[in-house]
């Protein structure tokens, strides 16, 4: 069934290793071929690097990094694949790691595409010279890199990269068929608003409860549900307690179902990060799902949040600035309905598990062929 599914794509056979973590396992880039898999099975195998349970000390985690770097290679010399795809982040771990997976495609005569998830600042800053050098001798010889918005392609651009880079986005895991069936289930008395994501204090859940403590001000028909787990859960329950928000509540780490019907009712996201972002899924689920996205000016979330016109993108990151912006919002339901409507229909047609697929084999052969 799958493979049927798949061989709509349309796409000329092309084969293609794909490096990821367990697909089974939480994490952008495991989600995002968890959800494309049934559209890319006949075109990808995946490698499987990364922790597994049970790694625990130092030894472990060398042997099993061995035995990663052993695979690849066996896998590459049995399979006559296309290329190889790396999903690095820019950090320390990932970024070394990846590095040596590039380096062993170089030795094998392999080619290989890098699709940079996310981007660390405060680690390039500190570590040009590593990140400089690893660029222009090993991860430069790729035959193409994919981003996740316009501020890594420039990024790339200033280190000397004269390839071709291409953009995309994550993948939004749709259950619906149409927009009309979205907008439906947001017909309600109350106005939901949903922060999703990792709860550190660098997400912005405590700037997004201060939203909504003064947007109740003015609309006491609104909550907020905050999904997530993360360090800063006690921290950002006690600030519920200290702000009185009784209209705020936390619904710890939702999946599947229970977040497919937090998607389905909420009108607004609400996600004021200042992280290292890339693309986060949150922002594309949402997207998908209807949601006027509000968020700050980080990584690829811009590229995508002003595809549509819809939401809002602040630069300094206040909470005032997104109460300006709501206020107005909120006290005009045809403009909520209209932008909702927007973007469930860029998101079927653009953030859909098969368009993604559909892009990413046509990039892959793109960089192929070009």
């Amino acid at each position: 069934m799958e493979i049927s599914i798949a061989l709509r794509l349309d796409i000329e056979t092309v084969k293609i290793l794909v490096n990821t973590t367990n697909l089974n396992n939480p994490g952008g880039v495991a989600n995002y071929y968890r959800v494309l898999d049934p559209f890319l099975s006949p075109y990808a195998d995946y490698h499987q690097i990364g922790g597994r349970v049970g790694d625990k000390g130092l030894v472990k985690n060398v042997v099993r990094l061995f035995g990663d770097y052993v695979g690849f290679i066996r896998k590459i010399r049995l399979t006559p694949y296309d290329c190889v795809v790396l999903n690095p982040s820019l950090g320390k771990k990932s970024l070394l790691r990846d590095s040596i997976f590039a380096m062993l495609c170089l030795l094998l005569k392999k080619k290989f595409v890098i699709f940079f998830r996310g981007w660390d600042e405060e680690f390039e800053s500190k570590n040009k010279l590593l990140v400089k050098s690893l660029f222009k001798y090993v991860l430069f010889n790729a035959t193409g890199v994919i981003v996740l918005g316009e501020a890594f392609k420039e990024k790339l651009l200033s280190y000397g990269y004269e390839g071709k880079i291409l953009k995309e986005t994550t993948v939004a895991d749709i259950k619906y068929d149409n927009e009309k069936d979205v907008l439906s289930w947001k017909e309600k008395d109350t106005i939901e608003i949903l922060y999703i994501g990792r709860l550190v204090k660098e997400k912005g859940v405590l700037i997004a409860i201060d939203v909504v403590v003064e947007l109740t001000k003015k609309f006491p028909n609104i909550v907020m549900n905050i999904a997530g787990d993360g360090k800063d859960f006690i921290l950002a329950q006690e600030y519920i307690e200290k702000k009185q928000a009784k209209n705020v509540f936390m619904v710890g780490d939702v999946r599947g179902v229970g977040k497919e019907g937090l998607l389905k009712s909420a009108d607004v996201l609400l996600f004021p990060t200042e992280y290292g972002e890339g693309l986060p899924n949150c922002i594309v689920e949402g997207m998908a799902y209807g949601l006027v996205v509000c968020s700050t000016n980080v990584g690829g979330i811009p590229d995508l949040v002003e595809k549509t016109k819809t939401g809002k993108v602040v630069t300094l990151n206040r909470a005032e600035e997104y109460v300006e912006f709501l206020e107005k919002l909120l006290s005009n339901k045809k403009m909520i309905r209209e932008s909702q409507r927007e973007n469930c229909s860029y998101g079927i047609r653009h953030l859909s598990a098969k368009a993604v697929a559909g892009r990413y084999i046509k990039n892959i052969e793109r960089f192929l062929r070009d």
